[in-house]
């Protein structure tokens, strides 16, 4: 298998997914700490300030259907954004995720020094976790078709190759982030190029399929599907013994990320970088979280707890990182919208069903004639009709000159959802998974752990009325 299989189900559409600011506000408010919660500040801002996150929370569009009793990541992180961006030059307590922390990651204590990255990759779980509710029975494929990992999630291909027949034998895993060695690399391009370096497994160590008996072979990883915000973890702290690897690794505001995916020869794969999160200290059980980041009005800040100020972008550039934020270039995702256009235009030239083709006969298949002018004009006057067809509405609740602290708040009367449903009676699924936890664990230092969802989780189908 060399090719990520296509699901039938789609949960949002990729076309819904802004990468590039609605609105051009200026920097928000910063975040008062709570006792020791430098490391979840950092990380707050940082995702308030990715665009397609952002975007989409502004709409109000999962509160508008949201039935969770109790806590919900999303619907939280709607009102934060809201309030932050909605209070420049303020300041504002973020009780409500920091009274919620046992709900994104069990394990955290409040008031305890916690890592930053562990934290971000709990809270993005639990924004997936969110989108999946009513989701929970469908296949993997489809769960990676949400809103959430649509925006920061991707899909890796692990390759081992037999040295002795040169069989190739491809894996697909997704990730919502990239996690690299920097021991041996001054750059970011030179863990990268580590990263997708072939390792060879060591002698007798993999059984060939072709061969059926152990043999030689390499396994390469390589970017198969590139997310739409490539969240890079430079792991600066060594889990063995505890101590911080203190050195500079340049890191560029634009980077080309084509010659680390499966498919290196082809149009450039480009990112900007919007945050930057760097972590001050010399081991990984002390220290202080800050971040620098992009404001949707180009401008670059230094976010440190309730402390904004403004900074060059050199000066952005020039941090030992701890987390890398970068956003997909709004060019590249132009010319991706431009080849699916082209190809939906392919599909729709497809040929038509002779009318004298009945049920128990196979369909005799007549193409569109070539005989008379008359016939052709009438052919692309009706294609010419079909193109005002099927237009989806407009991106308008948050390109209007409306601030967010104008936007409707949680309190507030809910509007009808944009694609309501006629009033019927509709399935919905809800979904009772658990958050992923790590039971037991203390550790405050990067975990290798990647994301699991749960395996079985607990469905129940209820029927709920809903009105226009």
């Amino acid at each position: 298998m060399s090719e990520i299989k296509p699901t039938e189900k789609i949960i949002f559409q990729s076309e819904k997914i802004f990468v590039k600011w609605r609105n051009t506000w200026t920097i928000g408010a910063g975040l008062r700490n709570l006792g020791n919660t430098c490391y979840m500040n950092s990380v707050l801002q940082c995702l308030t300030y990715t665009a397609p996150l952002a975007n989409y929370l502004l709409t109000r569009e999962h509160s508008k259907t949201c039935v969770q009793r109790g806590f919900c990541m999303m619907c939280v992180m709607q009102n934060h954004v809201t309030e932050v961006l909605g209070h420049p030059e303020g300041v504002i307590k973020p009780l409500p995720i920091y009274n919620g922390l046992h709900n994104i990651a069990g394990h955290f204590i409040q008031g305890r020094q916690e890592d930053a990255h562990e934290f971000l990759r709990f809270a993005v779980d639990a924004l997936q976790q969110a989108c999946l509710r009513d989701y929970d029975s469908q296949d993997m494929k489809t769960k990676a078709t949400s809103f959430i990992h649509r925006v920061f999630g991707g899909y890796l291909r692990s390759q081992v190759m037999c040295l002795n027949c040169l069989g190739e034998s491809n894996t697909f895993d997704k990730f919502m982030d990239i996690q690299l060695d920097i021991k041996n690399s001054n750059s970011i391009t030179e863990a990268l190029k580590e990263y997708v370096k072939p390792e060879e497994l060591g002698e007798l160590c993999y059984k060939c399929s072709k061969c059926n008996e152990m043999v030689t072979a390499t396994k390469t990883l390589s970017i198969k599907r590139p997310s739409n915000v490539l969240t890079l973890c430079l792991n600066t702290f060594d889990v063995f013994i505890a101590n911080k690897i203190s050195k500079m690794v340049a890191y560029p505001e634009i980077i080309d990320i084509r010659p680390y995916t499966s498919e290196p020869n082809g149009e450039p794969i480009t990112y900007r970088l919007y945050a930057v999160l760097v972590h001050a200290g010399n081991t990984c059980d002390s220290g202080h979280y800050y971040c620098y980041v992009k404001a949707p009005n180009g401008k670059c800040y230094n976010m440190n707890d309730q402390s904004v100020s403004l900074v060059d972008k050199t000066t952005m550039l020039r941090q030992q990182a701890y987390l890398l934020f970068y956003i997909r270039s709004n060019d590249d995702q132009k010319r991706r919208e431009t080849t699916t256009s082209t190809q939906a235009t392919l599909n729709s030239q497809k040929p038509v069903i002779s009318k004298s083709a009945g049920f128990g006969t196979d369909p005799k298949v007549k193409q569109i004639p070539k005989t008379s002018n008359l016939k052709r004009e009438e052919i692309l006057d009706k294609k010419e009709e079909s193109k005002g067809k099927g237009l989806k509405r407009p991106f308008t609740d948050i390109t209007s000159s409306k601030t967010p602290s104008t936007l409707p708040t949680a309190s507030s009367s809910l509007q009808k959802p944009i694609n309501s449903q006629p009033e019927g009676i509709k399935r919905i699924k809800l979904d009772r998974s658990l958050l992923f936890k790590i039971a037991g664990t203390k550790r405050r230092c990067p975990s290798p752990l990647q994301f699991v969802l749960p395996s079985e989780p607990f469905k129940k189908d209820i029927l709920i009325k809903t009105k226009n």
